[in-house]
């Protein structure tokens, strides 16, 4: 006995009365036009300034002056004693010293404990 696939009816109207779909519109040419604008002016201006922080060229300070009111108004400060700084691997650049004093068994208060050793961590 052979089984025949049911018959479908037409489902939906004929394609002449179907709806044309068209995508939404996003910005136009000239707000991204302009947005990319003020976006690479942005990164210049951030980059001058944290390239001007070591050694800054007459130029550099210039530009850091011309700048420095824009990117003051972001909490970033072009002064004079600005506090970022590139790193040489030398002792003195290191970010952070820790320091654990080492005591023996912890019996007694630690102001009668004698200390054993300090050991100076640096990262």
């Amino acid at each position: 006995m052979a089984i025949s696939p049911p018959k479908l009816a037409a489902a939906g109207p004929p394609s002449d009365f179907l709806p044309v779909v068209t995508q939404p519109s996003g910005p136009s040419d000239l707000f991204r036009s302009i947005l990319s604008l003020v976006l690479c002016i942005h990164f210049f201006c951030v980059f001058t300034v944290l390239a001007s922080t070591y050694l800054r060229s007459s130029l550099q300070a210039r530009l850091v002056s011309i700048f420095g009111v824009y990117t003051e108004l972001l909490t970033f400060d072009p002064g004079q004693f600005t506090p970022f700084f590139y790193t040489h691997g030398r002792t003195r650049d290191d970010d952070a010293t820790f320091s654990l004093d080492l005591y023996p068994a912890g019996d007694a208060p630690v102001a009668q404990r004698p200390l054993i050793k300090t050991v100076v961590l640096r990262i």
